[in-house]
C-alpha cells in the first residue's frame, strides 16, 4: 500500500512540483484575504451608511459570502493559517486590512494567544477594524 502512495506523490511531484503547489496556495490565500477585505469594508460601509431592509439584505449577503470563503479555507487550516502570517510579515497597507487576517486567525484555529499578542500590538483604532 505504500509503494501505491509514494507513486502517487512521485506523479503529483511530476505534474506540478511542491513549489509551485506552495505558491498557488500562497496566492490564493492572499486573493481570499483581499477579498474578504473587501466584504469587511462592505459590511462597515452597510452599518454606517444604509438604513432598513436593504441594509438586512446587503450585511446577510456579505456575512453569508464571509462564511463560504472560511469553510472553503478550512478543509486547509493549518496551510492557510501559516500563510496569513506570512502575509502579516510585510504591514498592513491600511488599517482596515486587520478584518481578513483576524478573522481567518480566530476562525482557522491558530494559537489564540499569538493572535491576541499580534492584534495588541496594533493601534487601537485599527484592533477595532478587526471586528467589522
Amino acid at each position: 500500500m505504500m509503494a501505491g502512495a509514494d507513486i502517487k506523490s512521485t506523479l503529483l511531484e511530476r505534474a506540478l512540483p511542491r513549489a509551485e503547489r506552495e505558491a498557488f496556495a500562497r496566492e490564493l490565500v492572499e486573493y481570499q484575504i483581499e477579498e474578504l477585505n473587501g466584504l469587511g469594508d462592505r459590511l462597515r460601509y452597510v452599518a454606517e451608511q444604509e438604513q432598513g431592509p436593504e441594509r438586512e439584505q446587503h450585511q446577510a449577503q456579505a456575512h453569508a459570502r464571509v462564511t463560504e470563503i472560511v469553510e472553503a479555507l478550512r478543509w486547509n487550516a493549518d496551510e492557510v493559517v501559516r500563510y496569513v502570517w506570512q502575509w502579516l510579515e510585510t504591514p498592513l497597507a491600511e488599517p482596515e486590512d486587520v478584518f481578513a487576517p483576524a478573522l481567518l486567525l480566530r476562525a482557522l484555529g491558530a494559537d489564540q494567544a499569538r493572535v491576541q499578542r499580534w492584534l495588541d500590538a496594533l493601534p487601537e483604532a485599527t484592533r477595532r477594524l478587526a471586528d467589522a
